[in-house]
């Protein structure tokens, strides 16, 4: 996902001058994850998804409700993904992602996400490494 966002957004996050406008979330993003699981789905392939997006809690979340179960993320993060996987239903995960994917900004889509998680999962535990806040 590093790589999607950066080429989507045309945005170079180790670039100190555009770093704050890679955002994982941003919906074009978002948008694009959810077309290539659908036709991969469609044609019988398995998606699997690496990168921070994959790493992040409401990104677990979100890949869990595109229906992308494959996930490739760094060992540090493995407790994380795995405590949002054990803590969520899969049906909220794919509700709040369907309205994710009509959120119009990426500020709108966290938000989304963060309500859609709900009390499953408690995000505070989270925010020393990852800022979770709508404005992400």
């Amino acid at each position: 996902t590093n790589d999607l966002v950066q080429y989507t957004l045309a945005v170079d996050r180790t670039n100190s001058r555009l770093a704050r406008l890679y955002n994982p979330f941003h919906p074009a993003v978002v948008r694009q994850l959810y077309q290539v699981a659908r036709i991969g789905r469609a044609a019988g392939i398995e998606v699997s998804v690496c990168g921070e997006l994959a790493a992040n809690p409401l990104g677990t979340f979100l890949m869990l409700g595109l229906d992308i179960t494959a996930l490739s993320v760094a060992w540090p993060a493995l407790p994380e993904v795995k405590q949002v996987i054990r803590s969520v239903r899969m049906e909220d995960a794919r509700v709040a992602a369907r309205k994710a994917l009509a959120a119009p900004s990426a500020e709108a889509l966290v938000g989304t996400l963060v309500e859609g998680i709900g009390d499953s999962v408690d995000l505070s535990a989270f925010l020393g490494r990852w800022n979770l806040s709508p404005e992400s």
